[in-house]
């Protein structure tokens, strides 16, 4: 069975869906199916390599720039890819085409698929699906893609809703909640509380930024690391500069971080915080459980559903940054607590978060569709 996988480029985003893409190309791949890795391009990157088994491609277009023009320089240059790319799908046709949801890689999908004559599903998985359907104008751009869709995954029931409004007549629907590789680290004594992600505004770092206060003033030796990059960097940055000297100096930046270096920054944190300010986040608090991180998140829009407040993690609501801020601080004051919620979040990803069944649900899938 060939196939061929769609997703975005790896960075800037360490929740995009590149990472659960490629993971889902090599489980696949274990079973026997023959399987490309497309994505767009990332400068210094070849346009063709082998990433841990599998083959992964690099069109020469790069994700769309924010706002109407950027899309439409990117569907201009996109059109005169998709040419070349075509002769290429053509030599060694896929049975079916899986792509992330995102603006670029379902309307790439649509007409190769289209041109093709071949079934194509989508999934609904990591910041740049929450994105594209909680967003007005990227989610009208989805819409005249999605209308061909054969099938589409999403991680919950709940977001599943918000993808059935743009999903045609006879699309199957499918949940799969999202996969995670479990990776244990002990927990660090130093009181780190991470937030790594695109920053937008609908993140709710800055709500972070202000909890933090009360943070560093009970425990000045808090460290808060901001990780990531986006269009609500400067005015975090504007933000974090208003405050008081005192906790300034316990703000760390870092850039957009790939997969090696978030492992990186779990292994340096002792909680991971999750402030959003709407639905989404079901990728993103997965990965934290995996890497055994005490988890903050805020219960916007009912997500994550696997996050249990008290039981595995810590639930606050959104934009009260006092409430977040106390949350952050009994982790720190409680070594037990932290270590209990720790080990309870790691224990629900091995539990209900495995590739084993993730890839042999998405397998079914393809295989269906496929013979259709």
């Amino acid at each position: 069975m060939r196939l061929v996988l769609l997703s975005d480029p790896e960075l800037p985003d360490p929740w995009g869906n590149f990472l659960p893409a490629h993971r889902l190309a090599q489980e696949v791949s274990r079973r026997g199916a023959r399987v490309l890795h497309v994505t767009l391009n990332e400068p210094g990157r070849p346009a063709v390599e082998r990433v841990s088994g599998v083959a992964v491609r690099r069109l020469q277009v790069r994700a769309p720039e924010e706002g109407p023009v950027g899309w439409l320089k990117f569907a201009a240059l996109a059109r005169f890819t998709l040419r070349f790319w075509l002769r290429e799908l053509r030599e060694k046709p896929p049975l079916l085409i899986h792509a992330h949801l995102s603006p670029a890689a379902v309307w790439l999908a649509a007409r190769a698929a289209a041109a093709l004559g071949t079934p194509w599903c989508v999934s609904a998985l990591g910041t740049a699906a929450e994105s594209a359907l909680l967003r007005g104008r990227r989610a009208k751009r989805l819409e005249s893609s999605l209308r061909s869709c054969a099938a589409a995954v999403a991680p919950s029931d709940e977001f599943l809703k918000l993808l059935e409004l743009r999903l045609p007549p006879g699309c199957r629907r499918e949940v799969i909640p999202p996969a995670v590789d479990v990776t244990p680290e002990p927990l660090p004594e130093a009181p780190v509380v991470l937030a790594a992600g695109r920053q937008e505004q609908e993140m709710g770092f800055d709500v972070l930024l202000r909890a933090f206060v009360a943070v560093r003033r009970q425990r000045p030796d808090a460290v808060l690391v901001l990780a990531g990059d986006g269009p609500h960097r400067r005015a975090l940055a504007r933000l974090a500069r208003a405050l008081p000297a005192e906790v300034q100096s316990g703000v760390r930046w870092e850039a957009a971080p790939g997969r090696e270096s978030l492992l990186a920054l779990y292994r340096g944190a002792r909680v991971v915080a999750f402030p959003r300010l709407v639905e989404g986040g079901e990728l993103a608090v997965a990965g934290a459980m995996a890497a055994g991180r005490a988890v903050v998140v805020t219960e916007a829009g009912g997500f994550p559903v696997h996050a249990i407040d008290g039981g595995n993690a810590l639930v606050v609501p959104p934009d009260d940054a006092g409430a977040l801020g106390e949350a952050i601080l009994s982790l720190f004051e409680n070594p037990l607590r932290c270590e209990h919620l720790a080990q309870a979040g790691q224990a629900e990803a091995v539990r209900s978060l495995s590739w084993v069944d993730a890839a042999d649900r998405y397998l079914h899938l393809f295989r269906t569709l496929a013979k259709k």
